[in-house]
């Protein structure tokens, strides 16, 4: 597949498997008194060089997801890329921001963990399931200041409400994990509808702040119609950029990720 503006070699690079990262939750635990409960159980880890809060799994003895710390909420489970996201976006006590596509919670928790429980979160998502998974990684990790809300986020502005911080990570074609699914480069992907959701979503975001509000957009893939075009027509809304950059498994050992900052004129 030939991606416009993606060289070859860093197309061949997203088929690299990023380390598995986790994400210390500071809400219940310190790095360190974490890494030491994981060592004594025979796993194998190391900070991860693009986020202060992200281990790397280099030997697991069992699933890094079936540990009683997991369950105790001390840790996510969450690519690197998307800490940078959160730590992007600069949430602060007291905020109420807005995470129009939460999934399954990963960067809502990290906004609820930043933001000392203190302020609200609005976690939007249109599938009930992945909602109930916000809710259960809310309640294992001590988040108590989240709000979900079953609806589509381009309706957001019926709510009347005027945010600080908008998170937006949409739909995207997935390109950035491409390890999971190498067979989504030999198929016909939508760009075109996709983008047009993605557009469709940011314009309801800025709509949706205040005036000096902070807006991330973020995708886990790498075509410049869904990234670049995406954040130049926001630019066009009247938003001023602050920083944007992309994210590749072979350079940063992450998702192929891309996050855009701005900032509401």
């Amino acid at each position: 597949m030939e991606l416009k503006g993606i060289p070859k070699e860093y197309l061949a690079g997203l088929k690299v498997k990023p380390p598995v990262t986790i994400r210390v939750n500071t809400l219940k635990i310190t790095k360190q008194e974490l890494r030491d409960k994981l060592v004594k159980k025979g796993f194998e880890l190391m900070d991860h060089p693009v986020h202060e809060q992200a281990l790397k799994i280099l030997r697991q003895p069992f699933s890094i997801g079936a540990t009683t710390e997991y369950l105790l909420g001390y840790y996510m489970l969450q690519d690197a890329a998307s800490m940078i996201a959160v730590r992007e976006l600069k949430p602060r006590p007291g905020n109420y921001v807005l995470d129009m596509c939460a999934g399954s919670g990963a960067k809502t928790t990290h906004i609820s963990e930043l933001m000392n429980n203190k302020g609200v979160i609005i976690a939007c998502d249109n599938n009930k399931k992945r909602l109930l998974s916000v809710k259960y990684n809310a309640q294992r990790m001590g988040c108590e200041n989240i709000i979900g809300l079953n609806t589509d986020s381009r309706k957001i502005n019926n709510l009347g409400i005027k945010f600080d911080r908008v998170l937006l990570d949409p739909p995207c074609t997935a390109l950035g994990i491409i390890y999971k699914s190498p067979g989504l480069l030999n198929k016909e992907l939508p760009i075109k509808r996709l983008k047009k959701l993605q557009v469709e979503l940011i314009e309801a975001g800025i709509k949706s702040l205040k005036s000096r509000g902070v807006l991330v957009y973020s995708t886990c893939t790498v075509t410049m119609q869904e990234n670049e075009e995406v954040a130049k027509h926001a630019l066009s809304q009247g938003m001023k950029l602050e920083h944007m950059k992309r994210y590749y498994p072979h350079i940063n050992e992450t998702q192929g990720f891309f996050i855009a900052k701005m900032v509401k004129s």
